[in-house]
């Protein structure tokens, strides 16, 4: 693989991350549900609507 190539692959793969973590997000908003971070090295219970 060419550098180019790796780096096309990389944003793919970046995008697919960010839209993954996005839906995820939504879908907890609507079943009024919550999630589980790392913040500052910390384990956190968040509700979706706080993020």
């Amino acid at each position: 693989m060419s550098e180019q190539q790796i780096d096309e692959l990389r944003e793919k793969l970046n995008r697919g991350i960010a839209l993954s973590r996005k839906r995820l997000i939504e879908e907890t908003k609507r079943n009024g549900g919550s999630l589980v971070i790392a913040r500052d090295g910390k384990i956190v219970v968040l509700s979706a609507s706080e993020l």
